[in-house]
């Protein structure tokens, strides 16, 4: 036999069956995305019911901008009553969540190293709503930069704002939140988990909340209230890393 005609022959059925099998994983592909959607459609009422969410009241912590900012727009739509803390009440972040005109969302200074703020924080929320059911502890801060070049400053600020911050927030509001049988919701990152390059200061800080999370998650058991703990991956803007700021000082180039 010619061996064009056996290469030409072995050529066709490669190119089948790599069709085909393109072919399979492409379809696979879709009907997990229709699985998906179809359960995510029929569950998702199942936890609303479960919840009530209707006057419940969360305090959420950096709400300037990234997660903690679209969070508190998301949870007060879907009807909590959600106090946003903010570095600065008349700041970029806090006037785009005052021209959502959202009456259940209440803006309150709150610089988590700040135990003045803290307090008066926790004087409102006592006032205006009784009690708080949920704290989600979003604010955070990070530098980039190896460990030779970053300044001491600068591993005390993160372990102030992260570490220490996330500690005081808890323990100001945890009296409301055992009474109510609530949840803490304690912000991490993947980077707590991994040694990062470059990211030590805010590495160290992390690794700090997870375990801080999973003891206050044991202590709080017997209450009745739920300890959790989210772990971001890559969203450099929402975790500071790319702050106009950041890019000013010549921390990073640029992250676009």
């Amino acid at each position: 036999m010619d061996i064009t005609i056996v290469y030409r022959m072995l050529m066709f059925f490669f190119l089948s069956f790599l069709t085909i099998n393109i072919c399979i994983d492409y379809y696979v592909y879709l009907v997990s995305l229709l699985v998906l959607k179809i359960t995510y459609s029929y569950i998702e009422p199942k936890f609303r019911e479960l919840l009530p969410v209707d006057k419940k009241a969360v305090l959420i912590t950096g709400c300037d901008t990234g997660f903690g900012h679209f969070i508190s727009i998301r949870l007060a739509k879907d009807g909590f009553i959600v106090y946003a803390g903010v570095l600065d009440l008349n700041g970029k972040g806090a006037n785009k969540l005052k021209d959502r005109k959202l009456p259940n969302l209440h803006l309150v200074q709150l610089d988590v190293t700040n135990s003045m703020q803290i307090q008066e924080a926790v004087n409102r929320v006592q006032k205006t709503s009784g009690g708080l059911w949920g704290v989600i502890n979003n604010a955070g801060f990070g530098i980039p930069g190896d460990i030779e070049f970053c300044l001491l400053d600068h591993y005390r600020k993160c372990q102030e704002v992260n570490l220490n911050g996330q500690i005081a927030i808890v323990k100001a509001f945890l009296p409301m939140i055992r009474k109510s049988k609530g949840r803490i919701v304690n912000v991490s990152s993947v980077m707590g988990r991994f040694p990062w390059p470059g990211r030590s200061n805010y590495v160290i800080t992390k690794h700090g909340i997870e375990t801080m999370t999973d003891s206050l998650r044991l202590e709080m058991a017997k209450f009745g209230v739920g300890v959790s703990m989210i772990e971001p991956g890559a969203f450099s803007h929402a975790t500071g890393f790319c702050s106009d700021e950041l890019v000013r000082q010549g921390f990073v180039i640029s992250c676009h």
